[in-house]
């Protein structure tokens, strides 16, 4: 999802990945949201994402799998100079997870314009973010032998 400065939507996918792990659609949903701003005219300049081993390969921290050089090198050559790449917790990142689901159970690419037009199921949870209402993020305690 394509957000402005204020946290309002400009543009959201979803699209159907196939059978491939969770950083290569991680990885794929990342560069066609790029492609996606380059065709539509925009140019972002922070992404956020909740796969740490995504974004450190971005930035080229530590190894990259090898399987995943070439879709690296083709997030790089469809980003705009000066884009910033940050980790968020997956409790931030709700919105994107719900249109990655959905994606997963269509057979094809759906493109939402508007807020009208995302899916029912996504509204509530776009707006809770846009508001900056918090989520939590709870710890198992160990128990402790008396």
């Amino acid at each position: 999802m394509l957000r402005n400065s204020e946290g309002r939507m400009i543009f959201a996918f979803s699209e159907s990945c196939g059978r491939v792990t969770s950083l290569q659609a991680e990885a794929r949903a990342l560069c066609r949201g790029l492609q996606m701003c380059g065709l539509l005219g925009y140019a972002p300049t922070i992404v956020e994402g909740d796969s740490k081993v995504l974004i450190d390969a971005i930035q080229w921290y530590g190894s990259v799998p090898k399987a995943m050089l070439p879709v690296i090198h083709h997030i790089h050559q469809v980003s705009v100079a000066g884009i910033s790449h940050q980790h968020i917790y997956r409790e931030g990142n709700a919105v994107a997870d719900v249109l990655a689901s959905y994606g997963c159970d269509s057979n094809g690419f759906s493109l939402f314009l508007s807020f009208q037009s995302l899916p029912k199921s996504l509204r509530g949870l776009y707006n809770v973010d846009r508001l900056g209402a918090g989520s939590f993020r709870f710890f198992r305690r160990p128990h402790r032998a008396s």
